[in-house]
């Protein structure tokens, strides 16, 4: 049998709802904690300790940052009780409303929604009249011209109004109601004044959606359109110029988003987690993006009971998406125990492939400035032990990707000399160790479906930071394609000692397994070579 050479490891991705013997030869059964780049298969960016806060509220229930004209973003965490704590560059500091009262404030699980515009941070509790904060605020206030009988579902922004969805009036629930308020006029303050519907130089006012079978649950701009999300319908709502100020039209039947905060937009395109499906759309035409690929994996798993945690967020430099959920498949590093998402499937927009990267129980996610500013009080090492230039120290408003966990917030940063926050500490507990894994390796267009082939020699083409680095490969092969996969033993791989790696291990369905020997060093795994021998036929 000739040499065969496996190449683009990152370009197909993993594909675990169809046989396993039918996938391409680059295709993957299992990609945990990895990324791909330019075809390579890269670990996933490292989990870094942001912040850790003795006082941070009480099971975190989400986080909105605010984006100031200058200096560092400040970024608001929303505690299950109603507190609120701010942190800015570094400073943790309390700025929940003058009302709140630990004990009595209501308590929430249900997500938070919320929009930062005009320099002015806007924050909804389903429970709760919603609270602003202008850039210069200290604590958080009652939102004007909201009702103390009002509540809604999602709280949004589209053009420069705030948009509810699913309200509540008293005792009444209008759970496919659409309200929108005055104008955001920054002579007038720095939120809106007024929702104010029978006022007609307002503007506010508020709309059913008519044979709405499930509650809306989101609202998400989407270039010239407001996308109104309900877990089985999609609509759109535009801006019409006359008097009757909107316009609303069902996009799609039978799509919808899971909940609260599971549609996130990228490239002019809205990323959505279904109820069913993972799905995009332009507004105009709607593709699953999961279908015969992992599609019947994720929801199989997915708890249901914690649905609501569900969210997505973007990664814009790298081109991901996460799609972040509670999953309860066997294997995991983190089970959802604390009410959060334990797993994120990772969709590379460019190749379309996905691979999936263990949670540590998250509620949220945003992007937000990660670079604190240090004093020479506070630094802690030496001219020359520091990895950075002061050049880049001094660019301090880099944006990263923070998650936020039930004690902490961590910031994704990459791995190795490619990391741009070497000064925090890398989270050993919250970096399980990346993997790759491939079964039902068939060749049958080598040797044919039924001949017995023979693991021989492998080359595997790996890129390591370091050549004193390694990797661990597990070869093994399963008789028949219901068949178990027997693995060899672990076998290491340095690229300072051998080139490749010689074995005996046969079967009609090869496998193999490739993960680091340090889960924290980075890597690239280009493909490997490898020379199989047909051992006969049935």
């Amino acid at each position: 049998m000739p040499n065969v050479a496996v190449r683009g490891l990152g370009s197909v991705g993993v594909i675990s709802d169809l046989p396993a013997s039918d996938l391409p030869l680059a295709g993957l059964t299992e990609a945990r904690n990895v990324v791909f780049r330019d075809g390579a298969v890269t670990r996933s960016p490292l989990f870094r300790q942001l912040l850790t806060h003795p006082d941070l509220p009480p099971r975190p229930q989400g986080m909105i940052c605010q984006t100031p004209p200058n200096g560092f973003d400040r970024t608001v965490i929303v505690g299950i009780d109603g507190s609120y704590l701010a942190i800015d560059n570094g400073h943790a500091y309390w700025v929940s409303p003058a009302d709140y009262s630990a004990g009595t404030t209501p308590v929430s699980d249900g997500p938070i929604s919320g929009v930062s515009q005009a320099g002015a941070i806007v924050i909804n509790r389903q429970v709760d009249v919603p609270v602003y904060m202008s850039s210069g605020d200290m604590q958080l206030k009652p939102l004007p011209g909201w009702q103390d009988a009002w509540r809604c579902g999602a709280l949004r922004a589209y053009k420069d109004m705030l948009i509810a969805v699913d309200i509540a009036k008293g005792g009444a629930r209008y759970s496919n109601m659409v309200k929108w308020s005055g104008y955001w006029r920054l002579d007038k303050g720095p939120v809106p004044t007024t929702w104010d519907k029978d006022d007609p130089q307002t503007l506010a006012g508020e709309n059913m959606l008519a044979g709405l079978a499930s509650p809306l649950v989101d609202a998400v701009a989407l270039r010239d359109a407001c996308i109104l999300y309900a877990s089985q319908a999609t609509w759109a709502m535009t801006a019409t110029g006359g008097s009757d100020i909107f316009a609303f039209r069902l996009l799609f039947d039978r799509r919808g988003i899971i909940g609260t905060n599971a549609a996130m937009d990228m490239d002019g395109a809205h990323y959505c987690l279904g109820d069913q499906d993972i799905w995009t759309h332009d507004g105009v035409t709607a593709r699953s993006i999961v279908t015969n690929r992992i599609r019947n994996r994720i929801f199989r798993h997915l708890d249901r009971r914690l649905k609501a945690r569900c969210f997505v967020t973007t990664d814009q430099t790298r081109r991901l998406v996460y799609f972040c959920y509670p999953s309860t498949e066997p294997g995991l590093a983190f089970d959802a125990t604390e009410g959060g998402c334990n797993v994120a499937a990772v969709y590379h927009v460019d190749s379309e492939a996905w691979s999936f990267v263990d949670l540590p129980n998250t509620v949220a996610a945003v992007p937000m400035n990660a670079t604190f500013t240090e004093t020479y009080a506070d630094a802690t090492r030496s001219y020359a032990q520091e990895d950075q230039s002061y050049a880049e120290k001094g660019d301090s408003f880099d944006k990263q990707q923070v998650f936020l966990a039930s004690r902490e917030l961590l910031v994704m940063d990459e791995a190795g000399r490619n990391a741009v926050l070497p000064q925090l500490a890398t989270s050993a507990t919250h970096n399980p160790g990346p993997r790759i894994v491939r079964e039902g390796l068939s060749l049958a267009d080598l040797a044919g479906p039924d001949a017995y082939k023979l693991w021989r020699e492998i080359q595997p083409l790996i890129e390591l930071e370091d050549p004193e680095d390694g990797m661990v490969l597990r070869l093994g092969a399963a008789p028949w394609i219901s068949g178990a996969t027997d693995w060899s033993a672990e076998m290491p791989y340095r690229p300072a000692v051998s080139r490749r790696i010689n074995t005996r291990i046969g079967g009609r369905l090869l496998a193999y397994e490739i993960r680091p020997a340090n889960p924290l060093r980075p890597f690239r795994i280009i493909g490997f070579d490898f020379d199989p021998a047909p051992l006969g036929r049935r």
